[in-house]
């Protein structure tokens, strides 16, 4: 399988904001492009990568801004606490991009960037993108997010602080709290964090500025939102009214058993028993 390391040109307020990615897969196969949660990176996605390229996709796996190996945030996102809005942009250049010489592309995306993926979606529109996965999205409740901006910022931070200072220590935990994931995750996890810009981490905001619900409400390409039944989930029982209540027949969500945030990570097998049959049906 062939696999190459490239940098996308997105000139977004300076010309230097290129997004580092992954290609992997066939050159002819139906493009997907993907992305991960806060303090994550591209690495993080390894196990869905092989798994998604196998089946003959080409998978574009990206390291969203201020993460991995792409540029860190502008002062100007910080000041504005925009971050997550300057994720949105510099994907959407990269998505268009990429979709003018592809065709229309599938997007997944996790937590953050789950959230980040159903904007781009949303705002390039249906004759670029094809369909989207959006694995427990950070599509939080005012109590979520209020919770996330006051221990958020710092819990992370010394997540950080702790995964500089001992890392081995970190990937030990990290394994033994999540012995079902493969073992190779607690690593990646704690290199994903050492290398995830601290101020994004110190602003505590990991949802775009547009409301969830307009996002969810305005979507035109068919969307699975995928979730769990405990209670590690982000997209709980309110979210999930509301999407009843939205009404967008576009917009489908699958629930996995005995998940936490990680849905792909805890149960591999039941993400891609709904994810495979989706793409199947809405990418080709």
């Amino acid at each position: 399988m062939d696999t190459t390391r490239s940098a996308a040109s997105v000139g977004l307020l300076s010309s230097d904001r290129r997004l580092s990615y992954t290609v992997t897969g066939p050159a002819a196969g139906p493009t997907l492009v993907t992305v991960h949660g806060v303090t994550g990176s591209s690495a993080a996605l390894h196990g869905q990568t092989v798994h998604l390229a196998a089946a003959g996709y080409r998978v574009i796996t990206v390291d969203l801004l201020g993460h991995g190996s792409s540029p860190r945030f502008s002062a100007d996102d910080l000041k504005r606490a925009a971050a997550p809005d300057a994720a949105v942009d510099t994907m959407i250049d990269l998505v268009e991009e990429i979709a003018a010489s592809h065709g229309p592309v599938g997007l997944i995306g996790h937590s953050m960037g789950g959230a980040v993926m159903a904007e781009v979606a949303v705002r390039v529109g249906p004759e670029k993108v094809a369909c989207a996965v959006l694995e427990d999205p950070a599509w939080l409740t005012e109590e979520q997010a209020d919770g996330y901006r006051e221990r958020g910022p710092r819990g992370a931070s010394d997540d950080l602080v702790r995964a500089r200072r001992d890392p081995g220590a970190v990937v030990k935990e990290l394994f033994e709290q999540r012995p079902q994931r493969a073992p190779e995750d607690a690593v990646v996890s704690v290199l994903s964090w050492m290398r995830t810009d601290p101020e994004l981490v110190r602003l505590g905001q990991v949802a775009p500025s547009t409301p969830w619900q307009d996002v969810a409400a305005a979507l035109k390409v068919p969307t699975m939102v995928i979730t769990s039944d405990t209670s590690e989930v982000l997209v709980g029982a309110d979210q999930r009214r509301e999407l009843e209540v939205i009404g967008n027949e576009l917009v489908e969500v699958a629930e996995v058993p005995n998940a936490g945030h990680g849905v792909r990570q805890d149960q591999p097998e039941g993400f891609f028993a709904v994810v495979d049959p989706f793409l199947a049906e809405h990418l080709r």
